[in-house]
């Protein structure tokens, strides 16, 4: 289904951008062509990639001071 102007606007007050009225047209195509693609993604069976949980970087207090101490050192330095 194709975009129209008023969908085009709709979609700008939710994201809270200004879109000029002449625009809305040309931005409904551009929009309409991302949604067609997104579909062609669909339809050529795509697998969606798997996410995985990672441990959470930690540091120690030592290791941060360490590094703060060597980039003012650095930045006065100049």
């Amino acid at each position: 289904m194709p975009l129209d102007r008023a969908a085009v606007a709709h979609i700008a007050t939710l994201a809270r951008i200004k879109v000029p009225e002449g625009e809305l047209v040309r931005m409904a195509k551009e929009l309409d062509g991302i949604l067609h693609w997104v579909e062609q993604l669909k339809e050529d069976g795509f697998a969606q990639a798997a996410v995985y949980d990672r441990p959470a970087c930690t540091t120690t207090a030592a290791v941060r001071s360490g590094a703060l101490r060597t980039t003012a050192a650095s930045s006065w330095a100049g």
